[in-house]
């Protein structure tokens, strides 16, 4: 058991006190920690240096609070420099040394004006392997290799990387970061080819921790298959009337690769097929396909995909079901050309964003004066809503002479899954110089042009008999 010899360097010593009205703030160090002779306490040694007047605080604590048991401290030595330096040596009872991993000395003259320094007791640091990730495999040709290195304390390390024993170049350590408890963590990295890594050599992270030693940890690149499952689509469900799974597996060998399904507990062959890829490797999947109905899938039965690389080896699985939503019927909004656009441009653009829907399928299609439109018209992607609803915009793009020529254009959409047809249409109107639009009122299912043209000549017969009545009524007047 490692003896504490420097508990015997100070002994009685000889005291000598010189005064002086400026005060010298010391320096304070904290040894490392040692086993007394009856291995229940641990010491831990406090110098405080180069200070002045002699009389001077010193106390110790833990995060928990102070220490006021268990010290004892050394009488002051006046030094050639004309200061003092005393020692003040802490015994910490085992049980308590293993609950806290921080001690604080403090030395000073006010108690808000005081040097401290910080002992973490020391702890080994604790490996982690990080290995690059099946997709980063199947869709990369570089890596990385890491180590977390945590807990160590104090923060004194050095990192080496080696490939069967040989030291690697390029190794990439982040700065050490402190925990809240203590200690400190950090990575380490090693970049490399996917196709170093899948050779299988060992590749070994060991670091250097001048309290605790060296720790090494090995890392062997080990294929395990990686199995997706992927939900039919709702073009395919609602256009085709068909429901197809599609289950991937990416390994070395796709050859060696067996595929089971089973819907609902039972194993199932008929509608399955299997497609080996083109090219081997491991950014190359082998797929199986599952197709169904339609009724089935949304039925909510469970569907199971069982990948297995030789029969004694234990399959992979990857499952999945129907989750029923109930669909949502979007909102249509028709948005006219500016009117500065009108007058500047040769081109104006409607625009009619659909919002709000589910699922993501819709049909829309532009119309003038009730005739189809298959040129100039565009699409955004669909975009997937903070709620989960989706949205997209269309466009039509036409001259501003079309625009002016005071023509209806439509915009229709069809939600299938929410049974649901919004048409908005939209009139350029002539007033004076100013051209502003028009838009027409949403109206589920197909809208009929000549109720338009109705509601239109309604208000032109109500505006002449208010007029014609008005004028009545001046003419009876002027008579009187």
């Amino acid at each position: 058991m490692e003896q504490c010899d420097y508990l015997y360097y100070w002994g009685a010593g000889t005291s000598l006190t010189v005064t002086s009205d400026i005060k010298t703030l010391p320096s304070v160090h904290i040894t490392s920690s040692c086993n007394t002779e009856s291995g229940q306490e641990i010491s831990i040694l406090c110098l405080v240096k180069d200070y002045q007047p002699q009389i001077i605080s010193q106390t110790w604590s833990t995060s928990s609070g102070d220490i006021t048991t268990g010290i004892t401290k050394y009488p002051p030595v006046l030094g050639q420099n004309n200061k003092y330096t005393m020692s003040s040596l802490l015994r910490v009872p085992a049980a308590d040394w293993n609950r806290n991993t921080v001690y604080y000395c403090k030395a000073g003259y006010k108690p808000d004006n005081m040097v401290i320094t910080t002992f973490q007791k020391p702890q080994a640091p604790q490996l982690i392997p990080l290995v690059p990730s099946p997709e980063v495999l199947h869709n990369q040709t570089t890596a990385v290799l890491g180590c977390m290195i945590s807990g160590f304390s104090p923060d004194n390390i050095t990192v080496s990387w080696k490939k069967a024993g040989v030291n690697q170049a390029g190794v990439v350590v982040l700065p050490s970061t402190p925990r809240t408890n203590g200690g400190f963590d950090t990575i380490a990295y090693l970049p490399l080819r996917v196709e170093e890594w899948i050779n299988k050599q060992e590749y070994t992270c060991e670091v250097t921790h001048v309290p605790s030693g060296i720790s090494r940890i090995k890392m062997r690149y080990q294929e395990v298959l990686s199995i997706f499952i992927q939900n039919p689509g709702m073009e395919e469900i609602w256009i085709n009337k068909t429901a197809t799974l599609v289950c991937s597996v990416f390994c070395s060998d796709p050859s060696q690769v067996h595929f089971t399904w089973k819907v609902g507990g039972k194993e199932r062959s008929e509608g399955v097929v299997t497609r080996t890829p083109s090219h081997e490797g491991t950014r190359n999947p082998v797929i199986s396909e599952l197709r169904t109905s339609v009724e089935e899938w949304t039925s909510g039965v469970e569907f199971v995909c069982f990948a297995q690389r030789s029969s004694s080896s234990s399959p992979m699985s990857a499952r999945t079901n129907y989750n029923k939503v109930e669909p949502k019927k979007p909102a249509v909004r028709l948005l006219l050309p500016a009117q500065e656009e009108t007058k500047r441009s040769h081109k104006v653009t409607l625009e009619c964003v659909v919002s709000g829907f589910y699922p993501d399928l819709i049909n829309v299609t532009w119309s003038k004066d009730g005739a189809l439109i298959s040129n100039n018209t565009s699409a955004a992607p669909t975009a997937l809503e903070q709620g989960g609803t989706f949205s997209a915009s269309h466009f039509l793009t036409m001259s501003t002479e079309d625009w002016k020529s005071g023509s209806r254009f439509n915009c229709t959409v069809h939600h299938r899954a929410s049974n649901t047809i919004i048409t908005k249409d939209a009139k350029n109107i002539q007033a004076g110089t100013d051209l502003t639009g028009e838009e027409g009122k949403e109206e589920p299912g197909d809208l009929d042009g000549d109720d338009n043209v109705l509601t239109v000549a309604a208000f032109a017969i109500l505006f002449i008999i208010s007029f014609l009545y008005s004028t009545f009524v001046t003419v009876v007047k002027v008579q009187q």
